[in-house]
């Protein structure tokens, strides 16, 4: 099984890299900037494709989607080779330029083309350890809310060809002859990961599960890392050691991104998240100085695609990155106004309150659109007391997971860097942004919770992810801070016990490894939570724990493995135009999405929601009347069904049922269905559960 994960890694990381790359270097990046960047050029590039083939009314498969972006992608490059508008020569430097001063070992190793392998590989190994060592095998997938919706829309991509962001849906089959419990199973939802899921399975012939984790596994391992690096790499030029550091401090948070995987999940935020860093890179070198026109332009549209990805990805992370670009633009838009005026510091405050301004009226603007108010409105309750909530940032103690003293103490030193250093002071303004957005959905209630914070749902779990990402760079500043620190003392105690000794750069590298080290050990380390009492607890092992529950089968039995060679041997008997009437919280929600099976209920939520239509409420509560009574018979045949599957009953300890949405009441009509019911044959049956055709609709 994992081999079939490796194969779909790596045609995910083919659909994310190849046209992407291209497109970067026909916009003149370098090579390492434009592998870390290509994922922000291909997912807009594939849901461009992906709608027109839609609306063309084309299928849409792995090739036909791969041929035409692989196409784009070479249009880019041609013309950024053969044009002088362009000119790869004359558009940007290199990603590095040598500083002309004596550097130490690991900082030319930090400013080389082999520090974003470091990167990926501390990565990569995090996952090993955090993910796959706490999950059955490869196809091991979360029977939550929302990944019913994902494994659904996965599963109709393979199934309907449609692939777009644009009539997404989990019920294809609606769309023709099919079956719907709502009247409107198909709407817009920003699918581009989606795309990438469906790339891998389509071309590998994985299961949907095993294409979830994978392409998931991209971002995370070598999406967000090479992100990260290019941002370090652009906002500390000058200071390299903050980028070898980053390395280290991008897997070091025990929150993200291993928090959203196991709740939810939330997959399209783990991916548009990941984009976060890299799109931040790309702003900066569009709004930088001394740069010609043609450049400009350059810069611009690199800019837009990255946003483009990011709307497709998850829209909320476009406003994540207005929040931490915002105190920059600020800054810079200040700065350049001073300078044009002599230096005065009035121009530098009113140019400084004018866009600041302008940002707040640009965020109310969209707080008060109405097709985002059914997430901005969402709301969830406030948890904690404001002390617990402040308490929360200062020791990286996030929701349930233990605090981490060693991040704590290499953020507070990064800001206290950034404090002296005011050129990048903004780094610290954003973290503290993002704070006091959390700090008010943790403590508060009403109205100002709605406009900080409705963009990301008000939801805490999406609110303290971009905190730990705003609070990376910081972090990684704060250990090359303490290098130095200790470089410092180092040079002035050996001199005076050893004598005059030629120590060179070689005592900051040390010193750098050293803290590395240490750093690694210590976050590693148990933990304590500051509950009244010493409950040592290691944050990682706390994060292993939730994707053991998340993930495993012995934890998360809604639908086993029993039930799942169950539902393929229904497969191998009914015919997939035949629906089959089902109770979704007894597993059988995943039945469509794992093995696209017709069950007409994919979701846990859907009994009494505003789109139900009758005959489906019909249905739940009285399809055991089926023989009996005409309105039902009419309401079966009305939704296409023909087959009921029952999966294993609650058991005693009230695991086999999602119970979160389950009431009794909804679905007696499917439960109370058994071998003696009149109009029901057995067609299938392994201890409790059934496969049962409804004979009484026929004829």
């Amino acid at each position: 099984m994992w081999g079939l994960f490796l194969l779909a890694f790596v045609a995910s990381c083919i659909l994310l890299f190849l046209p992407g790359f291209f497109v970067y270097r026909g916009l003149g990046f370098s090579r390492i900037a434009s592998v870390a960047c290509a994922p922000l050029a291909a997912l807009i590039i594939c849901s461009i494709i992906t709608t027109v083939l839609w609306k063309a009314g084309v299928c849409c498969s792995w090739w036909i989607l791969l041929l035409i972006a692989a196409f784009v992608g070479f249009v880019f490059y041609l013309a950024g080779v053969r044009l002088p508008l362009f000119s790869l020569r004359a558009a940007y430097a290199k990603l590095n330029e040598p500083s002309g001063l004596t550097q130490s070992s690991l900082e030319r190793f930090a400013s080389s083309a082999i520090c974003p392998i470091l990167y990926v590989s501390i990565a990569g190994v995090a996952y090993y350890l955090i993910f796959v060592l706490n999950v059955d095998d490869a196809s091991s997938f979360v029977q939550y809310y929302d990944n019913m919706h994902h494994i659904g829309s996965i599963q109709s991509f393979l199934l309907s060809g449609n692939w777009s962001s644009f009539g997404t849906t989990s019920y294809p089959q609606a769309l023709g002859d099919g079956i719907s419990p709502t009247s409107s199973p198909s709407g817009f939802y920003p699918s581009a990961w989606h795309c990438v899921a469906a790339f891998a399975a389509s071309l590998t012939g994985c299961s949907v599960s095993v294409a979830e984790n994978a392409s998931i596994a991209v971002f995370v391992v070598i999406v967000f890392p090479l992100g990260m690096y290019l941002l370090l790499n652009e906002v500390f030029a000058d200071k390299p050691l903050v980028t070898f550091f980053g390395a280290i401090i991008v897997p070091a948070f025990a929150f993200y991104p291993w928090r959203l995987m196991t709740f939810g999940p939330l997959f399209p935020n783990i991916a548009s998240m990941s984009l976060i860093p890299g799109a931040a890179y790309l702003f900066l070198r569009m709004t930088e100085g001394g740069v010609a026109r043609p450049q400009r332009a350059l810069r611009v549209v690199a800019f837009m695609l990255a946003l483009g990805s990011m709307a497709f990805s998850q829209p909320n992370t476009v406003f994540t990155l207005g929040l931490f670009l915002a105190p920059y633009l600020i800054a810079m838009v200040s700065g350049t106004a001073s300078d044009k005026c002599g230096g005065r510091v009035v121009a530098r405050l009113v140019a400084g309150a004018i866009t600041a301004l302008l940002i707040v009226l640009l965020w109310l603007a969209c707080y008060r659109l109405p097709f985002l108010q059914s997430v901005i409105q969402y709301s969830w309750p406030s948890y904690t007391s404001l002390s617990q909530a402040l308490g929360d940032i200062v020791n990286t103690r996030y929701l349930y997971h233990p605090q981490q003293l060693a991040l704590s103490l290499a953020i507070a030193v990064g800001v206290i860097a950034a404090i002296i250093d005011r050129r990048r002071f903004w780094l610290v303004v954003s973290y503290a942004l993002a704070g006091a957005i959390y700090v008010v959905v943790a403590c508060t209630d009403g109205e100002l919770r709605h406009v900080l914070a409705g963009f990301w749902y008000t939801d805490p779990n999406r609110i303290i992810a971009f905190v730990v990402i705003f609070a990376m760079p910081l972090a990684a500043w704060g250990l090359m801070s303490l290098a130095n620190g200790f470089a410092a003392i180092a040079r002035f105690i050996i001199p005076r016990i050893w004598g005059k000794v030629r120590l060179g750069s070689a005592i900051l590298s040390a010193c750098a490894l050293a803290v590395m080290v240490l750093f690694t050990i210590v976050n590693y380390w148990p933990n304590y939570l500051i509950t009244g009492q010493a409950d040592s607890e290691n944050a990682f092992d706390v994060a292993g724990l939730y994707m053991q529950d998340a993930f495993k089968d012995s934890n998360n039995a809604y639908f086993d493995c029993d039930e799942r060679d169950f539902v393929h041997e229904v497969q191998n008997l009914v015919n997939q135009d035949n629906g089959i009437a089902n109770n979704p919280n007894d597993g059988s929600a995943s039945a469509y999405g794992l093995s696209g099976a017709n069950v007409l209920y994919r979701f846990y939520d859907e009994a009494g929601s505003s789109s139900e239509l009758e005959s489906s409420a019909v249905v739940r509560t009285a399809l055991n009347e089926v023989a009996t009574r005409e309105n039902v018979k009419q309401a079966a045949r009305e939704l296409n069904l023909q087959y009921v599957l029952l999966l294993k009953r609650d058991s005693s300890d009230g695991t086999g049922f999602y119970r979160l949405c389950y009431d009794e009441e909804q679905w007696c009509g499917i439960d109370g269905i058994n071998d003696d019911t009149p109009g029901f044959e057995v067609v299938l049956a392994e201890g409790d559960m059934r496969l049962y055709r409804i004979t009484a609709v026929e004829g």
